[in-house]
């Protein structure tokens, strides 16, 4: 029994020498068959049964054991009609399955490659498609890792650097084929094209993964329609210069050859997906529109606005040029415009070669609020220092302005804003704040309008608000292609049409027009509505205004009248075509009441007063000359002793009661700078003092006023006409009517205090019992040389000087029945004197009239009147 298991101890020994020597034997053989194959060309010859169509070579190989396998110099390419595609790497390894083998599948594991290269290319060289029918097999692999990519070129670009790859897949040739997830990572990669530099220190990851989906070699984009990636990717621009690129063909669109380089692409199912990018960043850019340039710091990305089915069918996406930090300047001009961050131009399905012409696309441009240092910088634009022009001051300017290139067409909007700002209108300073948005929704290169549509503009003035509210704007703003040649001024070269509706603060920007005419004055709150147009800096015919003011402050020599007011405004046809169009200017104020300036009493009132004003040659840039012609059809007075503030505080003459009413016409030239009219006062009932004497009457003057001193409102009254009637003093009216009638025939007077009069009359009256009464009132005694001095039927003539230190008759020539007299006298402060010569029937007398002591007497009779200068001083 011993010897029994002895034996089968020795020959379990043998059984598994046996066993090891044959193992090692077939490893032997298989070492010997698998280099053999690997490194002979029978595997070549067995592997590329199409080399003109697919082709799988190496330099070496080895396998350690059955399923292990080991390749250098790995090379595999595949050619289409369409396309063609290889792969190239030093090293790869791997796990094969060998028993799946005999199932017709290859199922690969623990892939690892190095120094991997892959190209793709689209429409090479035809090559003749193999139609033989080929059995199925299934590849799969398991575990793949690339440590390092050495190259991926794609349509003639070549992207090197350290590329790892890890992910899995499996498929079947002719059959089904499913990609795991696999990551691509790559660090100081370099993309070039043809020996150039595109991008460096380029950082990218990436994610992609299919369905199950059944592939064809020759057409691998089917592949793409089941395949899912998302990548993100920065870098360093090359060195190269963008003029020798497409971008050329883009004149108004500069690159530095400096910056970043991103792109984040995301797709699904074989859809490049709509917000996936490529671009630009951190680079200095350029964009030029006609003398306008904004550059600066910033980026230009490529970015789809709507997802791609075939990648290589993507010809447009949306181009977006964002400035991080910009500056806007004029062409050969020094100063910027305005400078700040975040500016934006999009160019929506612009075409990736750059192809399109610049005029065709649809392009957007965000300007936010950026700074105006110096508003003077504008000035080009406007009409110039004679016109309207900035002096200095900062300012905000922002924006958005679209442009449509198939339908030529554009639209947006503009905002200049200050809080500090010098702003001259006609050479005179006008504005501390001004607010300028215009809208506009259509405009034309090339043959350009503007469509001005809700636009509004407000001003702050130097003490006041012109505009409270804005002055809401629409119409067409143009400008012709000769005038866009020359450049310059905006104004000056523009022509448009407006209709205007405003809330008006205050209108007295319409007297910066006619600032010659010192007495014309208008202000108040209204609404505003009417029509511009605007040509060559002028507005021509076919300009309307209305404005409607509730309550209007008119001013003229002096006086305020204030009421309801309509204005009205427009232009007409030119005269002749040397000359500017006519203007008119139309104020009715109804229900007015009138006061001097500075004072807070209504002097008189009325129904209507009426203002026109005509402009011959009327001009923009230019202060024109005009007529004026104001109507005063009646105006009431309803007490004369608001005028008593035209008298000198201490005089002894006072209104105390009365009233009356006022008409007439004046007429301003402001070429000549004189006036001309006539004025009627009428007043009944009236009653006044001298000193204590009181006087009663009616009154009526036909004032004719004529001046060529219209800055110092001095006019001449020449053939005026003062009448008084139903005049007497005292308590009691006497039965018997006196009047007098006094015609100036040289006589001169200041507005400012019309009482104040000096010149030549003749006169009219009754008789001189008023006159006497002066000197003899309240004297019992002199009685009877009032009734002598009394004289009937009086005319004459004199000279006088009443202003405000005294009044002086300097040469009194009075006749009567049978008398005659001569006299001089002087009413002041200090003295009230008088001399009379008196001649009657051969009777000569020199009478004293000494005002202060009322008591005449006589004196001898002198040689020469004119002697009597003496005794009056």
């Amino acid at each position: 029994m011993k010897k029994q298991l002895a034996g089968i101890k020795i020959n379990t020994r043998s059984a598994c020498l046996l066993v090891f020597c044959l193992l090692l034997t077939l490893e032997i053989m298989y070492l010997i068959a698998a280099n053999l194959f690997l490194n002979t060309s029978v595997s070549s010859k067995m592997i590329n049964r199409s080399p003109e169509n697919r082709l799988i070579i190496w330099e070496r190989g080895y396998s350690l054991y059955p399923g292990q396998v080991t390749l250098y110099g790995f090379n595999m390419r595949v050619k289409h009609k369409k396309n063609q595609w290889y792969v190239t790497t030093e090293r790869i390894s791997g796990h094969i399955k060998l028993f799946k083998l005999l199932g017709r599948s290859f199922h690969i594991t623990q892939v690892d490659a190095e120094l991997l290269s892959f190209g793709y290319q689209r429409h090479p060289t035809f090559f003749p498609e193999s139609k033989r029918k080929k059995k199925k097999w299934q590849i799969q692999i398991d575990h793949a890792a690339i440590h390092s990519i050495t190259e991926l070129v794609i349509q003639g670009n070549s992207l090197k650097g350290d590329l790892t790859a890890n992910g899995s897949m499996s498929f079947i040739t002719r059959g089904e084929m499913t990609v795991n997830p696999t990551q691509l990572h790559l660090k100081n990669g370099v993309l070039t094209r043809s020996d150039e530099l595109l991008a460096k220190d380029i950082e990218m990851t990436m994610t992609y993964w299919t369905d199950r989906f059944t592939p064809s070699i020759e057409k691998g984009k089917k592949a793409l329609k089941y395949m899912s990636a998302r990548m993100d990717a920065t870098g360093l621009l090359g060195a190269y210069d963008p003029t020798e690129t497409k971008l050329k063909k883009w004149s108004w669109l500069e690159i530095n050859h400096s910056g970043h380089v991103e792109g984040h692409i995301a797709v699904d199912k074989g859809i490049v997906a709509k917000g996936s990018r490529v671009g630009i960043t951190k680079t200095q850019i350029g964009a030029t529109y006609q003398d306008l340039k904004v550059s600066g710091l910033g980026s230009m990305n490529f970015i789809l606005s709507k997802q791609a089915e075939d990648p290589e069918s993507i010809e447009t996406a949306d181009l977006e040029i964002g400035f991080d930090h910009f500056k806007i300047t004029k062409l050969k001009q020094k100063k910027p415009l305005a400078s700040g961050d975040g500016c934006r131009i999009l160019i929506e399905s612009a075409p990736i070669d750059f192809s399109q012409p610049f005029s065709t696309l649809d392009i957007s441009v965000s300007l936010p609020p950026s700074t105006v240092s110096d508003a003077t910088a504008f000035n080009s634009y406007l009409g110039g220092k004679d016109f309207l022009a900035f002096t200095g001051g900062h300012a905000a300017l922002s924006g958005n302005i679209q442009y449509l290139g198939k339908a030529r067409e554009g639209g947006g909007w503009l905002t200049f804003e200050s809080d500090n700002l010098e702003m001259l209108l006609k050479g005179k300073p006008i504005a501390t704040a001004f607010k300028l948005q215009a809208n506009f929704s259509e405009f034309r290169p090339g043959d350009p309008r503007i469509v001005v549509t809700g636009s509004s503009i407000n001003v702050k003035s130097l003490n006041r608000n012109w505009y409270s509210h804005s002055v809401l704007m629409s119409g067409l703003l143009s400008w012709t292609p000769e005038a866009i040649k020359k450049g310059g001024k905006v104004l000056k070269n523009a022509e448009g049409q407006f209709h205007l509706k405003s809330e008006v603060s205050d209108i007295d920007f319409i007297n910066s027009f006619f600032d010659r005419q010192q007495g014309f004055k208008i202000n108040g709150p209204g609404s505003l509505e009417g029509k511009i147009r605007l040509a060559n800096a002028d507005l021509v015919p076919g300009t309307s205004i209305q404005i409607d003011v509730p309550d209007i402050q008119a001013s003229v020599l002096g006086y305020v009248a204030r009421g309801n007011a309509i204005l009205k405004a427009g232009i007409q046809a030119k005269r002749r075509p040397s000359k500017g169009s006519k203007a008119h200017i139309d104020l009715i104020i109804s229900d007015y009441t009138v006061r001097r300036q500075g004072e807070q009493r209504d002097h008189s009132k009325g129904e209507k007063i009426t203002a026109s004003i005509r402009v011959p040659d009327f001009e923009l840039m230019e202060s024109p000359d005009f007529e004026m012609i104001v109507n005063l059809p009646r105006n009431e007075i309803p007490d004369m002793s608001s005028y008593n503030g035209l008298l000198d505080k201490h005089s002894a003459f006072k209104i105390v009661s009365g009233k009356g009413y006022s008409y007439g016409r004046l007429r301003f030239l402001s070429q000549t700078e004189s006036m001309e009219g006539e004025l009627t006062l009428k007043a009944s009932d009236l009653c006044a003092t001298f000193e204590t004497l009181p006087i009663h009457g009616s009154l009526m003057f036909e004032g004719k006023l004529n001046s060529d001193d219209e800055k110092n409102m001095l006019f001449n009254l020449d053939g005026s006409k003062l009448t008084l009637d139903q005049v007497w003093t005292g308590q009691n009216k006497p039965e018997e009517n006196w009047s007098m009638i006094c015609e100036f025939e040289k006589a001169k007077l200041t507005w400012k205090r019309p009482m104040l009069i000096k010149g030549e009359m003749s006169l009219k009256m009754t008789d001189t019992a008023p006159v006497v009464a002066i000197f003899t009132e309240k004297k019992r005694m002199y009685k009877i040389l009032q009734n002598i001095l009394t004289i009937k039927h009086i005319h004459g003539n004199a000279h006088f000087d009443l202003n405000e230190n005294f009044f002086d008759v300097s040469l009194f020539d009075v006749q009567g029945k049978k008398l005659k007299v001569l006299g001089k006298a002087r009413m002041s402060k200090q003295v009230k004197r008088g001399a009379l010569y008196v001649k009657l029937k051969g009777i000569q007398a020199m009478i004293s009239l000494e005002g202060d002591k009322k008591r005449p007497y006589f004196i001898r009779p002198l040689k020469k009147f004119h002697q009597m200068d003496v005794f009056i001083e």
